[in-house]
């Protein structure tokens, strides 16, 4: 499968989550949120490629591409965790190991939160393999 696919898969399934979470949900090369308007509690979702390998040889090899999703949850500060927590665990349930769009999702893993200017950033990076013909 290629990168496209896999792409437009995962931000249609994290997309479709926001709606039912009605939480605002940003995109890697998209709209950038407005920090004083934008809901206590939001999303950020970036695709990051890693490794590349060959998976066969011969007149057409199979390659592998590997990387993360990494979905960040935004908490205003001074607002708690709570929200911010139970959005993680939702999208730690939503992103359980399986196969999307072409690529398969390992198990995902749970990042520090840090703050970042007025804001608590934490959220998940999520491990996934690409198999390409």
């Amino acid at each position: 499968m290629s990168e496209s696919v896999f792409r437009g898969a995962a931000y249609t399934l994290l997309n479709d989550f926001a709606v039912v979470q009605d939480v605002p949900i940003f995109f890697e090369n998209g709209p950038e949120p407005d920090l004083d308007a934008v809901a206590n509690t939001w999303l950020d979702v970036e695709l990051s490629f890693g490794e590349a390998s060959s998976v066969t040889l011969g007149a057409r090899p199979r390659g592998r591409q590997t990387g993360f999703l990494i979905v960040r949850v935004f908490a205003r500060q001074g607002t708690g965790t709570l929200d911010q927590d139970v959005l993680t665990e939702a999208l730690v349930e939503l992103l359980r190991p399986q196969h999307l769009g072409g690529a398969t999702l390992e198990f995902p893993k749970r990042l520090a939160g840090v703050a970042l200017k007025g804001w608590s950033k934490a959220g998940l990076m999520v491990p996934f393999r690409l198999d390409k013909a």
